[in-house]
This record gives structure tokens, sequence and C-alpha cells, in this order.
């Protein structure tokens, strides 16, 4: 399988936290391992989160949590517990995405899609 080695890796953050230990991620709880619907599902809010964090930082919401489902942002909440407690009562077990509303996301969102339109220079 060609993603193999990739579902073992731990990828951290040296500048962000310097003293981490890096453990390994059995493969099977890795993201190459769900279906591919899933995938897809996890794919979509990310993309989601991307479309609306320009929006989300203009309205203010720099450091809350915004919970993200099919395609569209249903809440912000201060508190990453607050934005979980509030999704359960209004999902259930129905699968969200919460992400950290983050200034420099916009910069490295920026830097992903230069790259992604850059040729490879070999």
């Amino acid at each position: 399988m060609p993603f193999e080695a990739v579902k073992q890796r731990v990828v951290i953050d040296p500048p962000t936290n310097p003293d981490a230990i890096a453990v390994p991620v059995p493969a099977e709880s890795s993201f190459w391992a769900l279906p591919a619907e899933e995938q897809q599902r996890l794919m979509n809010d990310l993309e989601t989160y991307h479309r609306e964090l320009p929006r989300l930082l203009e309205e203010g919401h720099a450091g809350m949590f915004a919970v993200i489902r099919n395609g569209q942002v249903v809440g912000i909440w201060d508190r990453q517990d607050a934005a979980l407690e509030a999704a359960s009562e209004r999902f259930g077990p129905a699968p969200v995405a919460i992400y950290p509303v983050k200034p420099q996301d916009l910069q490295r969102l920026a830097q992903l899609h230069a790259t992604k339109e850059s040729p490879c220079p070999s």
C-alpha cells in the first residue's frame, strides 16, 4: 500500500512545542484507514473552514471554535468544550468538525495554494 509510511508518521510542529515527543499513531486510527466517504466528509469540512476563515476573522471570532457540518459553519463558541457539548446536543452522534479559528491559518492557506499552483521545479 503506497500510504503505509504516511500512516505511521506523526508530524510535530517544533516551533509550537519544542518539548513534544513523537508517539506513533496506529494505522487503523489514521485518516487513510477511514472509509472513502468519511475521508471526503472530512475534506469537505476542511474546505469549508478554509472558505469561511476570512469571514470568521473579519467578524472577530479569532481564538474561538467553529462547528462545521454539511458545508456550513453552524455555530461559534468561546471554548472547545462548549462547542463539543453544543454539537452533541444539536446533532447527537452525527459527525461534525470543530476548528479553532486561527489568524495564522490565512498565511498557511496562502502558502498551500501557492504551492499547489506553482509547477514542480524538477
